[in-house]
């Protein structure tokens, strides 16, 4: 099996994921609920290093240990990055005791997250994606022992109006965004009282969801163009509770 900064467009219809327990999470912020473990725990001292290290420098996706569908899901579930990047411990091991095989595997990677987000802005502010109403939520990847990758979309289906509601909210987020970096130059803000934050608008109902795999990011689109929604059971919570906020 198999599975890297951020694009305005993308984030514009991706603010933020709900995995299920998140807003949980935020209620219960103090207690964090450890992770199952897929071999990170039993890296060497210096492999735990090289993985830190790896966490430090690309801060803006995901990177997570494992060899299994089981554990991309488990480890990813609750992550607010547009891309998450699964490697082995094995792996792992390798790439920290070999610095050329770590810069050819990280290249790669690499390649493969800018790929990732090129595809996603690119395929989500498509007029295929307005009349097919799927929206590319998240990308896993998996960098496989063997040097391949496997590349995992999820998928939502939105109505019109959601897009249309999509669209006023991006507006308005831009103009807020606007004046307030056009009130801070002019320091306005030590003059003039504080405007009131709006009331947060609830989140929009989740539609179906589901996940395409492929092997490449040419075979992934493919895989999305043509897939078929009447195919997904909408009483499948596969991916319950993992959806797009548009509200952020």
């Amino acid at each position: 099996m198999s599975f890297n900064v951020g694009n305005t467009g993308y984030n514009a219809y991706r603010t933020q994921y709900d995995y299920g327990k998140r807003n949980e999470d935020k209620v219960n912020s103090a207690k964090e609920t450890e992770k199952p473990d897929y071999g990170e725990k039993n890296l060497s001292v210096k492999a735990q290093e090289f993985l830190k290290n790896l966490r430090e420098k690309y801060g803006d996706f995901d990177i997570f240990v494992g060899d299994s569908d089981e554990a991309l899901n488990t480890l990813s579930a609750g992550s607010d990055k547009d891309v998450s990047v699964m490697f082995s411990a094995d792996e792992i091991e390798k790439m920290a005791e070999n610095e050329d095989y770590a810069n050819e595997r990280l290249s790669q990677m690499e390649t493969a997250v800018a790929d990732a987000r090129k595809m996603v802005e690119d395929y989500n502010n498509s007029d295929e994606s307005k009349e097919s109403g799927t929206v590319i939520t998240g990308i896993k990847i998996t960098m496989n022992d063997d040097g391949t990758t496997s590349i995992f979309a999820d998928l939502e289906k939105v109505t019109k109006e959601q897009r249309e509601r999509i669209e006023e909210k991006r507006a308005k987020k831009a103009e807020a965004e606007k004046k307030a970096e056009k009130d801070k130059a002019s320091e306005t803000e030590k003059t003039e009282k504080p405007e009131k934050p709006e009331k947060p608008e609830k989140p929009e109902k989740p539609g179906p969801r589901t996940r395409v795999e492929a092997g490449s990011f040419e075979e992934l689109l493919e895989k999305i163009k043509n897939f078929d929604w009447s195919t997904v059971d909408k009483s499948d919570d596969a991916f319950k509770g993992k959806h797009i906020d548009f509200s952020v």
